[in-house]
């Protein structure tokens, strides 16, 4: 998340737009860990169920995608990207 925020802060110069952003992550992320089965699941999303990518669950925040994964047996989340929705993320679950 450092890097998004640095890349809005110095490359835009837009530090308002910089702590808008931090909040909202903040709040959604508070959000998935109220509700964790509140995003969708990324398996539902293709044409082949895959059983490794059953938990893995995606959520947009503005204009970024969080995708994570929750543990319901050990009541565990784990954030495992924050990238802008317009980047491939379907390259990081090819085989």
């Amino acid at each position: 998340m450092a890097l998004i925020y640095a890349y809005i802060t110095n490359i835009l110069v837009n530090e308002m737009a910089t702590y808008r952003l931090k909040e909202t992550i903040k709040t959604k992320l508070s959000s998935i860990s109220a509700f964790p089965n509140g995003g969708t699941v990324i398996s539902l999303l293709t044409d082949h169920f895959d059983e490794k990518f059953a938990n893995i669950q995606r959520i947009l925040v503005s204009n970024y995608l969080i995708l994570y994964e929750y543990h319901e047996f050990e009541d565990f989340i784990n954030i495992l990207y924050i990238f802008h929705q317009t980047q491939d993320y379907a390259k990081l679950f090819q085989n």
